[in-house]
């Protein structure tokens, strides 16, 4: 397991939130943290999560919310043993 730390754009919308964690939860990953903020964009949500996953299963959990409808754009860095970034449009 790695640690990754996820951000996403999401809709402001408290069913967008879930829906993200819910995704996360499919990928077998243990959340070690969560936070929501706004970016300064009108009706979007900031939401960072690290989270513990393996690098297999981060790849999976990309591709999973890069499919969601309410998920506008999605990052992702993998923390340790060098920095990898992955962004999804």
């Amino acid at each position: 397991m790695a640690r990754h730390v996820f951000t996403t754009l999401v809709e402001d919308s408290l069913e967008a939130i879930i829906k993200v964690l819910l995704t996360t939860r499919q990928a077998q990953a243990r959340l070690i943290s969560a936070e929501v903020s706004d970016p300064g964009i009108e009706n979007v949500k900031l939401l960072t999560m690290s989270v513990s996953i393996k690098p297999e299963k981060a790849e999976w959990l990309k591709r999973k919310l890069s499919n969601l409808p309410t998920v506008l754009e999605a990052n992702y860095i993998e923390v340790g043993t060098g920095l990898k970034e992955r962004t999804i449009m």
